[in-house]
């Protein structure tokens, strides 16, 4: 196996096809951010489903447009099918990482897709801290306008069970984004750890 250097370790890289590591949590929880992280200290593929939903409406529509912008043109059903191609896609193409968009375990039946060779890591940051995020970078465009903060704890209510459920590992994210990946990446260090000695022994 190949190493890259993490903070202070060594991180060992996965094998083809051994691990799949998918970021859950709510929009604006550092998915995108923590996840290229962690994908160069480990050395591999980075995905975020939102970016590969914006590919795949490009394949199709020829034009290409931010997924705030498809969800609102095409409303939430024609997004929910685009966004159960994208976790297909990802989740089916092979060692790497993978942000999920914060509304995909709540939409999409995803137990079925992952197999014992998946990492799925939930990222929990306080509902308060999540909301200052999201406003600075403009609300999402299901949210209802009238009431966008009762609106989003209520979604976000809705969804935990759903990241919980899912979750083998749950990390604090309301930290240094470089911090976290470095955790997750020790996890995954040491899960490679454990299959080398289930594969000796």
């Amino acid at each position: 196996m190949e190493s890259c250097t993490g903070y202070g370790s060594s991180w060992e890289t996965v094998e083809a096809d051994e691990l799949l590591v998918i970021l859950i949590g709510s929009k604006a929880c550092g998915k995108s951010t923590v996840g290229s992280k962690l994908a160069r200290m480990l050395a591999l593929p980075f995905e975020d489903t939102d970016d590969v939903l914006e590919s795949i409406y490009a394949e199709r529509i020829g034009a290409r447009l931010g997924f705030r912008e498809i969800y609102r043109k095409e409303g939430p059903e024609a997004f929910a099918t685009l966004e159960a191609e994208a976790v297909g896609r990802c989740l089916r193409a092979g060692d790497r990482v993978v942000a999920l968009g914060g509304g995909a375990p709540a939409r999409h039946e995803l137990d079925s897709q992952l197999d014992k060779g998946t990492l799925v890591v939930y990222l929990t940051v306080p509902e308060g801290v999540l909301w200052e995020r999201m406003i600075r970078d403009g609300l999402p465009a299901y949210l209802d306008p009238g009431d966008p903060r009762k609106d989003f704890r209520r979604n976000l209510d809705r969804r935990i069970p759903f990241y919980e459920r899912l979750a083998d590992l749950r990390i604090d994210a309301n930290r240094d984004p470089e911090m976290v990946a470095q955790e997750i990446a020790a996890e995954v260090n040491v899960i490679i750890r454990e299959r080398k000695n289930d594969a000796i022994s």
